[in-house]
């Protein structure tokens, strides 16, 4: 990688750990170049829109990664069940690894510009909807199409509810939790007199 790509590189990085960490309106210019080692002549030559245009960057780049992470958990785990333990368990240990800061990759910045900049909302909506579509994909290997859509929203929700609380208390439990109850979900008896199609 040129020297170039490196600093850029790094720059994303940095920004999307630290957005991640903080959010938007707390992570500085000043931060950014410090964690990443850039200088501001680097920072405006690859992104001359400045803070706004290197969040969206990182932002992007955040989703990417997770798009990779999920299509791993699906070619190494067999079953359903075994996939939503994995997500859980990758999500888990990511935050643990962070010290409690890391948890969902965009909902810092959902929740703090998610109505005030249209770009960084789209994103956002994208990341999300990458994270039902393997859910989706996971539900319908034991399930009819219409009520993986449903129960694909649900363990979304689920999930990222987890992820909070885990982040909150400092322990992974309930993250833990939810990916063995959607385990068991997927295997039948959970959904039994359950129907959220409607």
């Amino acid at each position: 990688m040129e020297r170039g790509d490196r600093t850029k590189a790094s720059l994303i990085a940095s920004t999307a750990d630290l957005i991640q960490r903080q959010g938007f309106g707390t992570t500085g210019m000043k931060q950014i170049l410090e964690t990443s080692g850039a200088s501001r002549g680097s920072l405006y030559f690859h992104f001359p829109g400045g803070k706004e245009e290197l969040v969206i960057e990182a932002l992007k780049e955040a989703t990417r990664r997770w798009r990779g992470a999920l299509q791993a958990i699906m070619l190494e785990q067999e079953s359903a069940g075994e996939m939503l333990e994995a997500a859980c368990a990758l999500l888990g240990e990511r935050l643990r690894r962070s010290g409690w800061h890391k948890g969902c990759p965009v909902a810092t910045i959902t929740l703090e510009m998610g109505s005030a900049n249209e770009e960084i909302r789209q994103i956002c909506e994208e990341h999300f909807r990458l994270w039902t579509r393997f859910l989706h994909d996971v539900m319908a290997r034991s399930m009819p199409e219409a009520e993986a859509e449903a129960w694909a929203t649900l363990a979304l929700t689920s999930i990222e509810g987890a992820l909070l609380l885990s982040r909150a208390y400092q322990d992974t439990g309930p993250l833990m939790q939810v990916g063995r109850h959607l385990s068991m979900m997927v295997n039948g008896p959970a959904r039994e007199g359950a129907d959220l199609v409607s």
